[in-house]
């Protein structure tokens, strides 16, 4: 069958949703449990925005789609914007090119008024959406082994704490979604307390031709970038033990980094015209989901 023409619409109601997330599980080949965890997540999200995501058809058929997960609001002393983020977003293969780039721009257009994220964008995504006016989150990735950090003795003391009391400051408004594996921890470090949302993750590596999954703690967020950095390993330390894990993974606002960490990439991109500066971690994104 030849291709019809390239049509874009916004995904407002359950059916198409539930279409949508039935083609992104196809292409992607995830397991059914996530795609119910995206029909159950987004279908019960507060509403900042009234769109669900986008897509485009072609013959009636889905051959592309974006799904928006809404993280809050940021406030200024000029302006208050929806927090919008992109996620598992796919074209079919024959389609890509020209399509890709209109899907973004109506993805774009359709936000308009937003702040848009992306945090797992791959090499090519990455191109794209800089290409059509995002730049790159002024954040640098801090990570660490568990034995890296034991000649560093700890008192840090670390308790589980109710998302309700978590306070975001710094202008972030976000209503907290539970997520899968997401914790909600404070550290007390001396008469000084920082509180964090954690997500273990599981990553897949291969050792002596055998392959065993790697158990990691990731910081989504952190109340104090600053505190964080200063006891980097006496605090990693201690949220890898609680947590179970032997790798930490957190991202910093610049300048702020640890000495003793070593520095991965990431990819976090935004998409806003308030600051040249402005970075938001991934709170209520994608990741909430998603490992």
């Amino acid at each position: 069958m030849s291709s019809g023409p390239v049509v874009f619409e916004s995904i407002i109601t359950q059916e198409v949703l539930k279409e949508a997330i039935d083609y992104l599980e196809t292409n992607f080949g995830w397991q059914r449990n996530i795609s119910y965890s995206l029909q159950k997540q987004l279908s019960s999200e507060e509403t900042i925005v009234d769109v669900k995501g986008v897509l485009a058809r072609s013959n009636q058929s889905i051959i592309g789609a974006i799904l928006f997960f809404q993280q809050g609001y940021f406030e200024n002393e000029i302006e208050c914007k929806p927090i919008v983020n992109l996620s598992s977003w796919y074209v079919s293969e024959r389609f890509r090119g020209v399509s890709v780039i209109s899907l973004v721009r109506f993805m774009i257009d359709t936000l308009e008024g937003c702040i848009i994220t992306n945090y797992s964008a791959n090499e090519v995504a990455t191109k794209i959406l800089l290409a059509a006016g995002f730049k790159r989150m002024p954040l640098r990735r801090a990570a660490t082994y568990l034995p890296q950090t034991l000649p560093y003795l700890s008192r840090i003391r670390v308790e589980e704490i109710s998302r309700a009391t978590i306070d975001m400051k710094h202008g972030i408004h976000v209503r907290l979604m539970q997520g899968n594996d997401i914790r909600f921890l404070r550290a007390y470090v001396g008469n000084q307390k920082v509180d964090f949302v954690v997500k273990k993750k599981f990553y897949t590596r291969s050792l002596f031709a055998k392959s065993f999954n790697m158990p990691v703690a990731f910081v989504i967020w952190t109340s104090s970038d600053k505190l964080v950095a200063e006891n980097w390993s006496r605090i990693a330390r201690k949220l890898m033990l609680y947590m179970q894990c032997i790798k930490l993974i957190s991202d910093f606002e610049r300048p702020v980094f640890p000495k003793s960490a070593y520095e991965p990439s990431n990819n976090y991109l935004i998409y806003e015209r308030l600051s040249d500066s402005l970075a938001i971690k991934p709170l209520n994104s994608e990741f909430f989901v998603f490992d």
